[in-house]
């Protein structure tokens, strides 16, 4: 109910008496893996909150189901259309692994809107968020390649192909299970495969993958401490990835959905002028968050381009994880802000430096570093 209650206080204000009426309504379920919560053609008495565990919403014709989208813990599902219509449903949902559940029907949804008309705002959320969803996927669909849907997907769930088949993925993406092989060697810095362990309920995390873990986690501590649980949630999904020199990060249009946490390596930021000239506007070392905030935080389009100035190391986390992070961990706003702040201070001092002639900045730049390579990456002279 905690998880619940987080996701909730994220969309809108709860008092205690609404808090403590969510268990009169929200009822705890728990199934196993490929227990069907719902049958194309039955109607949608309920929506699920997935506490723990992994589902999908499908499509069936001739036997031939086609996974249409993925949920996993935090998230809701069921089929929207025919909830809110009493229609049947023309999708099933499919559970991935054993999950606990929390549900609420339609009938005490409404009942918990009247009683409390807060909840009226909550559930148009909801139907709104899914439209959202069904917008964006019918927007890759025409608009992207299969990599890139790709790309978004495991973004998303880093931890897809622990709970579903290559042939459920790439049913999700459009494309066959042989298409889907060719192309997954691209991403195996983003798949996190869970190894076989001797204890069962234990997570594997590799040595290098751990040790990365701990340089993040020591970056995010000079902020405020972090709690054990914080710590862990890092460990086990933060993903290590390793970048190309000349690799564009984030593209002008695009809304930024990741951060990452650099290990090794240096990026920049820049535009460029109507001649086509690329202006540095920012960069960023071994050591520092990387992302375009404004783009991420309130999801508008990028303008700049980031780019690897080098290969890369880095801790990813992608914006459904940092979304959970901050339902979750209550030290994650405080950070927040000090980082949102650093890098302000950041920018003016870039500004101030830009300000300066070419002689000025060479002289500026020797102070923090005796390295050439180092200044001449930054330092561009006429």
């Amino acid at each position: 109910m905690n998880e619940l209650i987080n996701v909730i206080t994220a969309k809108l204000a709860l008092g205690p008496e609404i808090r403590d009426s969510l268990s009169d309504y929200f009822e705890d379920e728990q199934f196993p893996r490929h227990h069907l919560l719902l049958k194309p053609g039955q109607v949608a008495y309920k929506i699920y909150f997935i506490s723990e565990g992994f589902a999908h919403l499908f499509h069936e014709e001739d036997g031939d189901r086609t996974t249409a989208v993925f949920a996993g813990k935090g998230e809701f599902i069921t089929s929207f259309k025919s909830f809110v219509f009493a229609s049947p449903s023309r999708v099933g949902i499919e559970l991935l692994s054993e999950c606990k559940l929390l549900s609420i029907t339609h009938d005490n949804l409404n009942e918990l809107c009247s009683k409390h008309k807060a909840f009226e705002k909550l559930s148009k959320h909801l139907i709104y968020q899914h439209a959202l969803q069904k917008t964006r996927m019918s927007y890759a669909f025409k608009l992207q390649r299969a990599p890139e849907r790709l790309r978004v997907l495991l973004e998303t769930y880093p931890d897809l192909f622990v709970y579903a088949s290559k042939r459920m993925v790439a049913s999700g993406i459009g494309i066959t299970p042989a298409a889907l092989s060719r192309i997954l060697p691209q991403f195996t810095d983003l798949i996190y495969i869970k190894p076989k362990s001797e204890n069962k309920d234990e997570l594997y995390i590799s040595p290098e993958v751990s040790m990365s873990a701990e340089k993040l986690i020591r970056y995010l501590s000079q902020f405020r401490p972090l709690t054990k649980e914080y710590q862990e949630y890092l460990e086990h999904n933060a993903v290590l990835q390793k970048l190309k020199k000349g690799q564009i990060l984030i593209w002008p249009g695009e809304v930024c959905t990741r951060q990452w946490f650099i290990l090794e390596g240096a990026a920049r930021e820049y535009i460029t002028d109507e001649e086509g000239s690329e202006i540095v506007t920012n960069f960023w070392m071994e050591g520092e968050l990387l992302m375009d905030a404004e783009s991420f935080i309130q999801g508008t389009q990028a303008k700049k381009y980031f780019q690897c100035l080098e290969d890369m190391d880095v801790m990813m986390l992608s914006r459904s994880q940092v979304e959970h992070i901050f339902q979750t961990f209550a030290e994650s706003n405080p950070i927040a802000n000090a980082i949102l702040l650093k890098d302000k201070n950041k920018t003016e001092v870039k500004q101030s430096f830009n300000s300066l002639s070419a002689e000025q900045k060479f002289e500026r730049f020797n102070r923090f570093s005796q390295e050439p390579v180092f200044i001449a990456r930054f330092c561009v002279l006429p």
